[in-house]
């Protein structure tokens, strides 16, 4: 899985750069802008669950 917290032209351009894998996921969390993602309690906690998902998986 790939998480990115970036704009979204950025994202798929990396995105649809990542080889190697097939075990990737790109998730938008609607109405958040970047800077959201770090106050906004939903959003927080929306980015917050997909990483500790992440890492539940990988390491």
């Amino acid at each position: 899985m790939v998480a990115l917290l970036i704009s979204y032209y950025t994202t798929e351009q990396c995105y649809s750069r990542v080889t190697g894998t097939q075990d990737k996921e790109l998730t938008f969390i609607s109405d958040a802008t970047h800077s959201k993602i770090y106050y906004v309690p939903e959003y927080v906690g929306t980015a917050v669950r997909g990483g500790m998902e992440f890492f539940d998986k990988e390491l």
